[in-house]
């Protein structure tokens, strides 16, 4: 290519433009399940909730691109500074099969993240600690055989995070961090008990009642 010539940069730019073309897509299209008011990103990660698993099934979720994602069962939304976002989903005990989507991190008004007693798989994502650390103080996951893996280690971002439920379920390793934030006195209850953790634990484990095999 001559001096001045950009046809170097013309496959990098068409590359460029196909990613922003298919976010755009996928949020026209998970735009389509939710209510006309509803916050973008809230309604990907829920309609991606919906797609990985039997959710919207088992909760009658009305996917109907009219529907507020606040009138869809076990989704609970702020009525102060995060008006009309997902403050809490509260969907324990119905059954729920699939996985988590990495999408979980769009939800930055939620407090709760309530998922215990279900069937859900694989494992926890890396986004989990995407979430808004001004925000969620618990998760509770607990009685979910399926998940397995690592907690995260990006746990940690979630630095007003008390209540962490994990108990009953094949996750395979306890991070250190979890220690650092016993420590700093925010998270006040960890529950892993019954989980097949790796050896060795962090000194903390006992605080969780963790064990290891």
């Amino acid at each position: 290519p001559t001096e001045g010539d950009d046809s170097r940069d013309a496959p990098r730019k068409h590359l460029r433009a196909m990613i922003v073309a298919d976010a755009s897509a996928s949020s026209s299209a998970a735009a389509g399940n939710c209510g006309p008011d509803d916050n973008a990103d809230d309604c990907t990660e829920l309609t991606a909730f919906a797609a990985s698993t039997n959710v919207a099934q088992v909760s009658n979720w009305t996917m109907d691109g009219k529907t507020s994602i606040c009138d869809w069962e076990g989704v609970e939304c702020a009525s102060s500074v995060y008006l009309g976002r997902p403050s809490q989903i509260k969907i324990n005990s119905k059954g729920v099969k699939g996985f988590l989507p990495t999408e979980i991190g769009l939800l930055n008004g939620l407090i709760q993240l309530d998922l215990w007693d279900n069937s859900l798989s694989g494992t926890v994502p890396t986004t989990i600690g995407n979430l808004n650390p001004d925000e969620l103080v618990g998760i509770y996951m607990g009685d979910n055989w399926g998940l397995t893996g690592p907690i995260p280690e990006e746990i940690s971002k979630l630095t007003d995070l008390a209540d962490l439920d994990l108990y009953d379920t094949a996750l395979t390793k306890m991070p250190s961090v979890i220690c650092d934030m016993l420590a700093a006195g925010k998270m006040t209850d960890c529950h892993l008990q019954n989980v097949p953790f790796a050896c060795p634990l962090p000194p903390c484990a006992s605080k969780c009642s963790a064990t290891c095999k």
